[in-house]
Order: C-alpha cells, then structure tokens, then sequence
C-alpha cells in the first residue's frame, strides 16, 4: 500500500511537537513554492568592484539599506549602520556620513541617570538616582528616497535629518531648517518630508514644503506645517503608501493623507493595539503594510487585521524582548515572501528569521544572522547584512555559510504522521520519492510507539527512485537533509507500507 505523505506547506510551531501531527514542524533555510520543498538560495559577499580592495567591511552594524535607481540608470544602495552613512555607487562604496553625525549604541541599553539628574536632595550624595534611569534603544537609520536624494535620520542617538545628492564628491548634510531631536522620517507619496517626533515630542509631525528639504517655517506661501497625533503610543517609523501615508507608534498606526488647503495633511487613527515592535520590522507589499508587533503579525490593506501565524508560539517565546529594537525585515517578491529577523532569547543580535510566504500563507522559521535588508528590483539580488559589518548578495547561489565561513545545511523534519486514529502500527518496507528528488537530499524516519516514547532511528538514505528501508512504528517523523548544493526539489513522497495491526505485529 502506497501512502502518500501530503502534509502541508509551511511549519506549525503552536504547542508541541506531537501537536504538529501531520504538519511539518522544524526547519532551516527550506521553503515550499509551487507544490515543492526546495533549499532557500544562498549568498555570497557583496564587494565593491571598481575598488583596488573590492571587500566591504563597514564600520559598525547595519541597520538600515536602501535601494534605488537615480535619473542615469544607475542603482544605488545607502546602508546606515550605528556609526556610519554609506553609498555604494558605480562599483564603489563611499562614506557619506554627515560632518558632525553623532554614533549610538549598537545594542539597546539602560541609561542609569547620573549625579545631578534628579530632584536636589532626593538620594543619597553623590550617588545617581535609579529613579531617572531610561531605556535607550539600539541606534536604527531611517532611510528614504526624495526623487533620485537619499534622506536620512538615526534615532534616538543623532535625531537630524541629513539629504544626500547621489554626487560621489559630496557627503549628507543636514537638510535647512529641518527640526532636531527628531525619531525618524519618511517621504509621502505627494513629496512632502515628514520629521516624525519632531523636536522630541513623541507624537508630533512636522514636513517640509512640498517639494522642498529646506522649508520647513510654516507662511501663506508654502506648504508646510505639522500637527499631533492622537493616542499615547511612541512614533517608531513611517512608511508611504497608495494614496497615503502610514505612521506607526508603539501602540497604534495612523494614514496621513493630503487635504490641501491651509491643513495639508489629516491623520485618521486606523488600528490600536498593533504597534510596531521596531522601526524595521514593517514590510510594503504593492499596496499593503505587513509588521510585526508585540506578540503577533497585523497586515494592513485598507483596514488593520492580524494575521493568523503557525509559529507565533515558537517566535515570540523565544525573542530578546529587550533587543527587539533591532528586528528588521525585508520582501523576496521573487517568491512572495515577508523575512523578519529577529534576536532570539539567548542572543543580544538578530540570530533567527521569521519568513510568511502571502502568496501561498505559510510560515518559515530558522536560524541565520542578518541585520537588515532590501529586496532586489534596483539591485540585482537581495542585499543583507551581518553584524560584522559584511554584505550579502542573497538567492545567487546554493552554498550557505555562517559568519565563519562554516557549512550551513538546509533541513526539513515533521511533526508525527499517524497511521489511521493512531492506534495501528505501520510496517513500512520502502520510500518512493517524486522523479525530481534523485540523490540531492537524504531522508531519515523516526519511529516511536507512544508520543512521549524514545525515538528509534532509521536512515539516513539518500533518496533515490526506490529506496529501502524496514521498520515498524505507530508514529513516524521524517527529517530531509541536503546533502548536494544544488536547486533540488522535493514533491510528494510516499511510504510503501501496511497496517501491521494495533499489536505491532506486521501481517
């Protein structure tokens, strides 16, 4: 009897392994596309081609990376890290950081206050007050582009608004007039500037003229202005739109939209309780917002709903809470998917991923230490970071490395497969994989008679068109294991086996 094994695509992470039955429930560097199981692309190091030393090795962690293409065709990628502003243009990487720019904090910290900072006579003397200590968060750039002008701002750490020409001979300054102490900025669909927390006033807006970076003092004659948002939350990042802008704080979001007039701009809040857990955390897909909150994943596509996730359990019970200002995300529109990195409970650095593919809603998750990305269109390949300052040219090849060059091997392992209610033993005497599936990945089965019981392992055969295999369990788990750095595929594979009886006993 040939059994089918059409478990469904993506992981389910919610409660136990046994509560995976039937789904697949562990995995690294593997995704589902098309009706197949196939090894997420690998990467190789991006460099700087027209340089006499083409490696890149940017000083500080990137946070931040932006690409476009200017008036001359030519692609541009910006990265902020925590102590730096780059461009990489024509080949070459330049250090575009502003005159004056002031570095932050690679790691989100606690700021205990100092002797002086509290009420005279409130401690002890000489002592500082525990009382005025504050948590920073870690240092984000905030990138956008303004035409073919890269705009900029670092938070919480420089607060300035800093506009870059693309000209090579020149580096970003601060934009005229533009406010200070600001937490991050964004560019509206109408050419506006926005400066969001302006000043440092935690919901307040304030843009430049249209069309301008340097008018920013509100007359009859122009049209810039400001106003407040409503609620209590924290504005962390902002993002355009269609026909909108969206601007989130750590408990809300609002659209920006254009009025005209003496207003210009009106904010409607549109969702509470769906803050953004990072300034890097949201996604623009066509005409959608995707982010990641505390505790769970909200899509926003005309109004705001949270999506359903197979593994929130296992991603949120697992995040540094206190470095989740550094959580980061990027598209692979190559294959409709949502990456969020993220650290995880043991880590102080974006050491895992979270990946929904919303073409096909399923869910990804795994190990591997990137720091920020963009996806391709104005580059050629999706372009990540790593904290040691290195990019990372993504889905170009199929060999994946870590930070020390070490091997990392793509595996898919599922949760229990049941024969029947469960309560009948499998013989199983042979594995029948699809005809893609010829020596490229190797199959390991574990069985077991009662879900908390000891495993017995049986492989690993390397899966050919008729692969042997003899053993006998009332729950099977397979594990798939790349074993040749290709493109492989894997469809549906099937057990060639029989109901042994509920005894065990095959018959």
């Amino acid at each position: 009897m040939l059994v089918p094994l059409k478990l469904a695509p993506g992981l389910f992470q919610n409660g136990t392994l046994y509560q995976a039955k039937n789904r697949w429930a562990r995995a690294n560097l593997v995704r589902f596309s098309e009706n197949t199981i196939r090894p997420v692309g690998g990467w190789q190091e991006f460099t700087a081609a027209a340089q006499v030393d083409p490696t890149i090795t940017l000083n500080g962690v990137p946070r931040a990376i932006i690409g476009w293409r200017g008036s001359d065709g030519n692609q541009t990628v910006a990265v902020g890290t925590n102590t730096k502003l780059y461009a990489h243009l024509g080949g070459t990487l330049y250090d575009i950081t502003p005159t004056g720019f002031t570095a932050g904090s690679a790691d989100a910290e606690y700021v205990t206050g100092g002797y002086g900072d509290g009420a005279y006579g409130a401690g002890p003397y000489g002592v500082s007050d525990p009382a005025q200590t504050t948590f920073a968060p870690p240092a984000v750039f905030h990138l956008d582009t303004f035409g073919e002008y890269l705009v900029a701002c670092s938070a919480p750490n420089d607060g300035k608004i800093y506009v870059w020409d693309r000209s090579v001979s020149d580096i970003a300054v601060q934009a005229t007039g533009s406010p200070t102490q600001c937490l991050g900025v964004v560019v509206t669909p109408e050419r506006f500037v926005v400066a969001l927390g302006a000043g440092n006033v935690s919901r307040h807006i304030q843009w430049a003229s249209q069309e301008t970076t340097d008018t920013w003092t509100p007359d009859i004659s122009n049209t810039a202005g400001s106003l407040d948002l409503e609620g209590v939350g924290i504005l962390v990042a902002g993002r355009r739109a269609k026909g909108e802008t969206l601007l989130w704080t750590t408990d809300d979001v609002h659209a920006l939209r254009y009025i005209g007039g003496t207003l210009v701009y009106a904010a409607e809040r549109i969702g509470g309780k769906c803050g953004l857990i990072s300034p890097g955390a949201v996604a623009m897909v066509d005409d959608k917002a995707v982010w990641m909150s505390k505790g769970k994943f909200f899509l926003y596509d005309g109004y705001v709903q949270a999506i359903p996730c197979d593994v929130s359990d296992a991603v949120f019970s697992d995040l540094n809470t206190n470095q989740s200002g550094k959580v980061t995300s990027l598209t692979i529109s190559r294959f409709g998917e949502i990456w969020w990195f993220y650290p995880s409970a043991g880590s102080t650095e974006n050491d895992k991923y979270v990946v929904w593919n919303y073409r096909e809603n399923h869910w990804m998750t795994g190990t591997l230490p990137r720091t920020a990305g963009c996806d391709s269109g104005a580059i050629g390949y999706p372009l990540l970071a790593s904290s040691n300052g290195k990019l990372w040219e993504h889905e170009r090849t199929f060999v994946h490395t870590d930070l020390s060059g070490g091997t990392l091997t793509p595996y898919l392992e599922s949760g229990p497969v049941e024969a029947g209610e469960g309560d009948q033993v499998l013989y199983i005497s042979r594995i029948l994989p699809d005809e893609r599936t010829l020596g490229q990945v190797q199959l390991s089965l574990y069985g077991s008679f009662e879900p908390m019981a000891d495993e017995t392992l049986y492989g690993p055969f390397t899966v050919g068109k008729n692969t042997d295999a003899r053993m006998t369990a009332r729950w099977v788990r397979l594990r798939l294991d790349q074993i040749v750095e290709e493109d492989w595929r894997v469809g549906v594979i099937r057990l060639d086996g029989k109901p042994a009886g509920a005894r065990g006993s095959p018959r």
